[in-house]
């Protein structure tokens, strides 16, 4: 059987739930604001009646709708147009997007869950409070070939994804990547850019003999990695020339 999942209504007021909570709570938060400001703060009865409330909406504005906002826009932007076609019988899930169409089996995936700190509480009861953006997360999907898949929780809960999660991530803030990051790009420019800094110390130590290599290799915990590795490398080159 299966299942299409898009950005829906349903799973992003889950997502907006605890944004929702506090507004259900502003007109109570605007009366106990005036008492508030009279005894703890001493102003007097008319000026808080005339300012508690409006400096309570603006730190409500300020502090709880703008960065749900920031944060339901990043999930809307990244997964904006992303179905998610789920077959639990054939046990494969597709994405697709604009012309990008990848195919996989549940086992060829592996999945990490980014989260708000505050569902940490389950595991150690620290009684964090919850933020208004505390049901916002994403899963990453990571396949064997590195393609990675990000899954806002506005596409799909995680609990209702089919595969089981591996590694949960904790912050305050789990902002969502673009949906999709090819990795094997990323690895492959990060070893290229180790290898050029490698050639760049073996450059810098070619006109070196075997001898002097070596006596520079006698302390090695004296080098820094790359010299180290440049060094081990031209050694090797060098003692593999004199052989043949």
């Amino acid at each position: 059987m299966k299942t299409l999942h898009r950005i829906n209504k349903n799973d992003t007021l889950n997502s907006l739930k605890y944004l929702v909570r506090q507004l259900y709570a502003l007109p109570f938060l605007l009366i106990i604001s005036v008492p508030f400001a009279h005894y703890i703060k001493g102003m007097d009865w008319e000026t808080s009646k005339e300012l508690a409330p409006l400096f309570a909406l603006i730190a409500i504005f300020i502090f709880e709708v703008i960065p749900t906002s920031i944060m339901h826009l990043t999930h809307y932007i990244s997964n904006k147009e992303l179905t998610v076609e789920i077959d639990r019988i054939e046990q494969t899930i597709t994405f697709k997007k604009g012309n990008g169409t990848f195919y996989f089996r549940f086992e060829d995936l592996v999945v990490e869950l980014h989260t708000p700190i505050y569902h940490k509480n389950k595991i150690d009861n620290m009684k964090r409070w919850a933020t208004p953006w505390s049901n916002y997360s994403y899963m990453k999907v990571i396949s064997k070939d590195n393609k990675e898949f990000n899954i806002s929780s506005t596409l799909i809960r995680p609990e209702e994804f089919p595969i089981k999660v591996e590694k949960t991530k904790y912050s305050l803030w789990p902002v969502i990547k673009n949906w999709f990051v090819n990795r094997q790009e990323i690895i492959d420019a990060e070893i290229e850019l180790k290898r050029q800094r490698l050639n760049m110390w073996k450059d810098k130590f070619s006109v070196l003999t075997l001898e002097e290599i070596e006596r520079k290799l006698t302390n090695p915990e004296s080098l820094d990695d790359y010299p180290k590795k440049a060094l081990i490398e031209l050694r090797n080159e060098k003692k593999a020339t004199n052989i043949t």
